[in-house]
């Protein structure tokens, strides 16, 4: 099972990137960020008129190409605005990102102990210069 945020199933894709783009076009100027438009506008039509011409019962091979071109081209487009503008961005709430579809990242990191036994290692110094060392 992946845990990435962006959907593995194609037709997915494409409401995920709308979705994103949509809501990142009525914000970005409150988040202080660049609009989508110019990231993912043509990122989004290529796969849209890629896909449509692969859902095409008579579909070819070039078609198959370019609907894999356009996808890893949009994904791309997606993972660097969203990592480059929202991603980490304080201005852009949980709220904000859950309506995205993005995933929330605790802001806060989790305790560890300090660890209570201690690695123990033996050193020896061989002849010209090496060091050997045992667990």
């Amino acid at each position: 099972m992946s845990h990435d945020y962006i959907p593995t199933v194609e037709v997915e894709i494409l409401p995920f990137a709308r979705n994103l783009y949509a809501y990142a076009l009525a914000n970005y100027g409150q988040w202080g960020i660049p609009s989508p438009q110019i990231m993912l506008d043509g990122a989004i039509t290529a796969f849209d008129t890629a896909l449509a011409a692969f859902q095409q019962p008579n579909h070819g091979r070039v078609d198959t190409l370019a609907k894999n071109e356009a996808k890893n081209a949009l994904i791309h487009a997606l993972r660097t605005y969203v990592q480059a503008y929202i991603a980490r961005n304080p201005a852009v709430t949980d709220e904000d990102k859950e309506r995205m579809g993005l995933p929330l990242h605790d802001a806060t990191p989790t305790p560890r102990p300090a660890p209570d036994i201690r690695p123990e290692t033996e050193g020896s110094l061989r002849a010209r210069g090496r060091t050997g060392l045992r667990r």
